[in-house]
């Protein structure tokens, strides 16, 4: 039998329709991302026709109910039986190594993000404190399996874990005002994407245009806990200007400042 959870999970009412079920204190080698995402798949697949939405949090879960469904008794022992259930099957068993392929009601695998490194904004300091090429770092980051931990600090804003330990960097000494939207960064132990421009003091290492909050979307953020990211390098949005093409077009600009007469 697997011991996951070496305290009892403790289910309470917090309002009329939520039920907030802490998880205690977990074993070092699992992965809480892939632990709180599978047992919300579980609580799904058991009570879906009594569930309105199922939160995760770090070390818990928001369970919120169907006003009409609700049974306070009942319920709220049915979700601490399931949850029980399911972190001490063996079959449960969750390592921080896993890999998981569903996490949630529409079965998402992994999701790839792209990611453009030309901007350097931290990208080559990174690699350097690393004693990595640029292009190893690159390589090396976007072969990681990130799960999501935790959303938090601004709406979409998504807390990675799974960076190796050679990765972890303390973060700057002093913030940024301005993170781009997009950015991909580390700091910790932990991998971060900006869903939006703010300050923030994490290490940049590129930035996408995968969007991760909108509020006029039905299901506003794109990631839950227990999510698998993954990312990959692509070219720059603008060109980069190269000795050689630089060489070919200066020609060309001195021209034309002699001919109007610069």
């Amino acid at each position: 039998m697997t011991h996951l959870v070496k305290q009892k999970i403790v289910a309470q009412w917090v309002t009329p329709t939520t039920l907030h079920c802490e998880f205690g204190e977990l074993d070092c080698t699992v992965n809480k991302a892939l632990l709180i995402g599978r047992c919300r798949l579980y609580l799904y697949e058991h009570m879906a026709i009594k569930l309105a939405d199922i939160v995760p949090g770090f070390n818990e879960l928001l369970v919120q109910f169907i006003p009409s469904e609700i049974d306070y008794f009942a319920d709220l022992h049915q979700v601490e039986r399931l949850l029980k259930q399911y972190v001490m099957d063996s079959s449960a068993t969750i390592s921080n190594n896993a890999s998981v392929s569903t996490q949630g009601p529409g079965k998402r695998g992994i999701t790839h993000i792209p990611v453009d490194f030309g901007m350097d904004y931290d990208l080559v300091d990174v690699a350097q404190r690393l004693a990595l090429s640029r292009a190893d770092l690159i390589a090396q980051f976007c072969a990681i399996e990130f799960s999501v931990i935790l959303n938090g600090f601004m709406p979409g804003f998504i807390y990675l874990s799974g960076l190796p330990d050679k990765f972890h960097l303390p973060r700057l000494a002093t913030p940024r005002l301005k993170v781009p939207a997009g950015a991909v960064a580390i700091a910790d132990a932990y991998c971060g994407i900006y869903p939006q421009r703010s300050p923030g003091g994490w290490h940049i290492l590129g930035v996408t245009e995968h969007v991760l909050f909108d509020i006029d979307r039905s299901t506003p953020a794109s990631f839950v806990t227990g999510d698998i990211i993954q990312f990959y390098p692509v070219m720059p949005a603008v060109p980069v200007i190269t000795p050689i093409l630089t060489a070919k077009i200066a020609p060309k600009i001195r021209s034309s400042k002699e001919a109007a007469g610069d």
